[in-house]
C-alpha cells in the first residue's frame, strides 16, 4: 500500500495513504498504521518521489503529467489517452485587466510543501497585472489534482481552461458543445444557471473539473481564436477550489457526475486503538 507522512509542526504530522480497491458509500473500512524507528535495522526505505519534478516544474503521474509556466499550470497531458497531445494548454486567472489568455504579472515565490508517492503539493505566490494578488496550492495527486486559488480581491475567472485538442463539452445541466477554435459562445455562456462541474472528453480520453465549494457563479465559456476558454466562476468570491479528473476515452459525460460525487464526498477517518 502506497503512504507518505508530512510532517507538520513538533511532533505533530499527518499520514496519508491511497486506499486500494473500490469504497463503498457508508462502507467501513480498517488500516494498520505501522512506524518504523529510524534507528531500526532493515527499516522500510522510503518510497519513491518522482511524482514532482524540481527543475521542470512538472507533475507526472500515470495518469497525468502537468506544467507549471510562470506560476500557472501550462500544459497538461493525459497520459491514458495520446501522451504527446496537450490537451490543456493553461488553467489561469483570466479577466481582461489581468489579460484573458496569459497571465501577466511576475511570481514572487514557489514552495513545495510536499514531495511523495500518495501527493505533491506546490504553493505559488504572484502578482499580476493592477498589482493583483493570489497564493495557488497545487496538489498533485496520481489521478487528479487540485487547484486552490486564494486572491486578495475578486479577479474575474480564477482557473480558466484553455484547450489546446478539440473534444467535446458538457456541464452539469446537460448544455453541449464542441471545442474546436471556432463557434464563440455556443449558448453556453450567458445562461443563469451555475453548474458543479464539466466534461470535456473524446474517445481517447476525457476529464473533469469539479468545483470543490458551495459558492458558485456561473460558467464562462469562448471557443475562438485561443480555443476554447472554459471556467467555473465562483462570482466575487477570493478563494476557488478545483479539481480536475482525468480518465481515459469516454462516451458521454456520466463519468463526470460520478468524479463530483466522489469529490464532493471525501472518507472520514476515526483512529481506533
Amino acid at each position: 500500500m502506497t503512504a507518505q507522512f508530512e510532517a507538520g509542526e513538533g511532533n505533530a504530522g499527518a499520514v496519508l495513504w491511497i486506499m486500494p480497491g473500490v469504497t463503498e458509500p457508508g462502507q467501513v473500512r480498517r488500516f494498520v498504521i505501522a512506524h518504523d524507528p529510524a534507528d531500526l535495522p532493515g527499516r522500510h526505505l522510503a518510497a519513491d518521489q518522482a511524482m514532482w519534478d524540481e527543475e521542470a516544474l512538472a507533475a507526472t503521474t500515470s495518469c497525468y503529467r502537468a506544467e507549471l509556466d510562470e506560476g500557472a499550470i501550462g500544459a497538461v497531458y493525459n497520459l491514458l489517452g495520446d501522451p504527446d497531445l496537450s490537451i490543456i494548454t493553461g488553467i489561469m486567472v483570466s479577466s481582461g485587466e489581468t489579460g484573458w489568455t496569459h497571465e501577466i504579472g511576475d511570481v514572487t515565490d514557489i514552495r513545495v510543501l510536499a514531495r511523495g508517492p500518495v501527493r505533491a503539493v506546490v504553493e505559488v505566490d504572484k502578482t499580476l497585472k493592477g498589482d493583483r494578488k493570489y497564493t495557488k496550492r497545487y496538489e498533485f495527486y496520481p489521478g487528479y489534482f487540485i487547484v486552490r486559488t486564494t486572491t486578495d480581491t475578486g479577479i474575474g475567472s480564477l482557473t480558466r481552461t484553455w484547450y489546446g485538442a478539440a473534444c467535446a463539452f458538457e456541464d452539469e445541466t446537460g448544455a453541449t458543445a464542441r471545442i474546436d477554435g471556432k463557434g464563440e459562445g455556443e449558448g453556453i455562456i450567458g445562461r443563469s444557471v451555475t453548474p458543479n462541474w464539466f466534461a470535456a472528453y473524446t474517445d481517447e480520453w476525457a476529464h473533469s473539473c469539479v468545483n470543490l465549494r458551495e459558492d458558485i457563479g456561473g460558467i464562462t465559456y469562448w471557443d475562438a481564436g485561443a480555443w476554447g476558454g472554459v471556467s467555473l466562476n465562483v462570482g466575487g468570491s477570493k478563494i476557488g477550489e478545483m479539481a480536475y479528473v482525468f480518465h481515459g476515452g469516454q462516451p458521454d459525460a456520466s463519468f463526470a457526475q460520478r468524479d463530483f460525487a466522489l469529490m464532493r464526498s471525501a472518507p472520514t477517518v476515526t483512529l481506533e486503538e
